[in-house]
């Protein structure tokens, strides 16, 4: 019995014996699919495709798919139409596609299709990983067996087999000579012309395993052997803490339902405290040190912007032997210790242990007690993509600053607000460690006693890799926010230098960002701010918006009329969010 072969590709010269038949699949006017029974090759790269198995395989047939004939570029909206094609008409085993895109605007439906070939009729899909370094598509795909190229694996080596990554078959970069239009020769080095090698290579193991293979991992075994393997995390720790950092990691008896309490009245709390209605737990009363002064005011009044009207307890006037509470919200803890010199976290957790309820803390730690939830400690991280980088479809929106303590994070809260109310789905990513209360996607804390202690080099990566595990749920827009300034305002001393909001900013991309600026910000301060941001990330800046902390520093400017002037960019107040809604939605092509 023959293998059928199917090729994804620019077609083939001519009609070769073993060529049952071929489809060209093209777009009409209106986006329809056109069907043809022509499928000449115009620029050669299909037939080469055709020549590396034919020439390397027995006994198999191939039938050939047209989807481009001007140029190497992949439409993935005719790459679904074949697939869909083949699900539908052409029974085959092995599907080759050597090309692929690095922006998919339609994966979710060429995922669907690729996952029914694979795993209602048995059908190998292998796919080049592009030529630029992207993390491209189909190629990708865990149901894909993706082939890509390194200058770092020597010839001698000739590839790896690489588990636990998107990538299954790294191999040495070669220039081959290849079986061109009629007869003719052409030399070229490309990951397009390694990926039939390969399958070839598949095709025959398949072929003498009397075609008992049935899974991926097994058929890429076959040509696996002990010193050419690399498996990626293989102890599965990244995933772990990846789960951590997601809103998956809360408790499920955590939710509305859940009654918290909150001490210190810390400024991490404060946000809280003006957002309590997009929590997922329900905050009862606010604790705090009777040396704050802050006992007995008002929440509302001590904030100055929200109507909150619940005043700030005593902590040793808690009774923690009262049903009324489930969870202690415990914040930071170093500055009241410094105040009372005590152990204030180790006292709260002590008796909290004791009573049997739920400790949230926004340290870290790693105590062994099961009601404790903490941020993880991340000191590392591996990259599963051998430094190639998820492009990300979601639209993106940035709030960054120009200093710390600018009210960055409660303006996302007010647009995560907004947004939904509209009915968008929000994905997010908090830097602050109550994002998790927030119920954002992803909480990775790199402010005050930050959690995550990634290296430089790794850091834009790994949150590369965070970013697509958040637009896997399909939100309408991925909301985003920066700690303190996004660059120096002065050079005077290391801490001012601001390498981790560069890392975030590459990291994570924003198609458009909203600058949170001070009144007393020199002119050409936001200026070089805008023109680093924007030459950095080719970020537009969408607006500027004036923070309400207040400050006895001279001002720079009196107005948002007078700062947009000299910036030719639209500024806002801070609590203009109605405006700032509408310029954000505008610039991301809405009403």
């Amino acid at each position: 019995m023959k293998e059928t072969v199917v090729i994804i590709d620019s077609g083939i010269d001519k009609k070769y014996e073993n060529i049952l038949d071929g489809i060209s699949i093209s777009f009409a006017e209106d986006d329809s699919p056109i069907i043809s029974k022509t499928y000449h090759d115009e620029i050669g790269h299909g037939t080469a495709i055709y020549h590396i198995i034919n020439d390397a395989c027995e006994n198999i047939n191939f039938f050939i798919i047209k989807i481009f004939d001007t140029s190497y570029q992949t439409n993935q909206g005719l790459l679904l139409h074949a697939l869909q094609y083949v699900y539908d008409n052409v029974p085959c085993k092995f599907i080759i596609i050597s090309s692929g895109a690095a922006a998919c605007q339609n994966k979710k439906a060429v995922s669907v299709v690729i996952d029914k070939l694979y795993l209602e009729k048995n059908i190998f899909i292998i796919s080049a990983f592009n030529n630029d370094g992207a993390l491209s598509f189909p190629s990708s795909h865990h149901n894909v067996i993706g082939v890509d190229s390194s200058e770092f694996v020597i010839a001698s080596d000739k590839y790896y087999v690489v588990k636990n990554s998107p990538i299954n078959i790294l191999s040495s970069k070669r220039t081959q000579r290849l079986k061109w239009l009629n007869g003719t020769r052409h030399i070229a080095s490309a990951n397009s012309f390694l990926a039939p090698d390969y399958a070839a290579m598949l095709i025959q193991y398949y072929q003498k395993s009397e075609r008992t293979i049935i899974n991926i991992d097994d058929l890429v075994d076959c040509i696996c052997y002990k010193s050419n393997k690399i498996h990626v995390d293989e102890d599965g720790e990244y995933a772990k803490i990846k789960k951590r950092l997601s809103s998956d990691c809360l408790p499920k008896i955590l939710n509305k339902k859940t009654r918290a309490i909150v001490f210190p009245f810390a400024k991490e709390i404060q946000t809280m405290a003006a957002n309590e209605d997009l929590l997922n737990v329900e905050l009862l009363d606010y604790y705090d040190i009777r040396q704050s002064g802050k006992i007995g005011l008002e929440v509302g009044n001590l904030l100055g912007y929200c109507t909150n009207k619940k005043k700030i307890k005593e902590i040793q006037s808690l009774d923690w032997d009262s049903d009324s509470f489930d969870m202690i919200i415990l914040g930071h803890c170093f500055h009241i210790n410094a105040t009372t010199n005590n152990d204030w976290f180790t006292h709260i957790y002590d008796l909290a242990k004791a009573h049997d309820k739920y400790i949230f803390a926004l340290d870290p730690t790693e105590l062994g007690y099961s009601k404790l939830i903490s941020p993880p400690t991340v000191s590392s991280f591996v990259s599963t993509t051998f430094g190639k980088l998820q492009q990300i479809n979601t639209p993106v929106l940035g709030v960054y600053g120009t200093s710390s303590k600018q009210g960055k994070f409660s303006l996302q809260l007010n647009l995560r607000r907004r947004l939904q109310k509209d009915g968008f789905i929000v994905g997010q990513i908090a830097t602050e460690p109550t994002g998790y209360l927030f119920g954002m996607d992803y909480t990775i804390p790199t402010g005050y006693n930050r959690s995550v202690h990634i290296a430089q080099e790794s850091m834009a990566l790994f949150l590369n890799d965070i970013m697509h595990e958040c637009s896997l749920n399909e939100p309408s827009i991925i909301l985003t926010g920066c700690q303190s300034s996004t660059l120096a305002p002065t050079w005077v001393h290391h801490s001012q230098l601001a390498f981790s909001q560069y890392e975030f900013l590459i990291g994570t991309l924003p198609d458009g960002i909203l600058l949170v600026v001070n009144k007393f910000d020199r002119i050409r301060y936001i200026q070089r701010t805008i023109a680093f941001i924007e030459a950095a990330a080719d970020s537009p800046v969408i607006a500027c918006v004036i923070s309400p902390t207040p400050s006895s520093h001279e001002r720079a400017f009196d107005s948002c009329d007078e700062l947009a002037m000299q910036i030719n960019k639209p500024v806002f107040e801070f609590h203009d969010i109605e405006s700032i809604y509408k310029s954000s939605i505008s610039f991301f092509g809405g009403q």
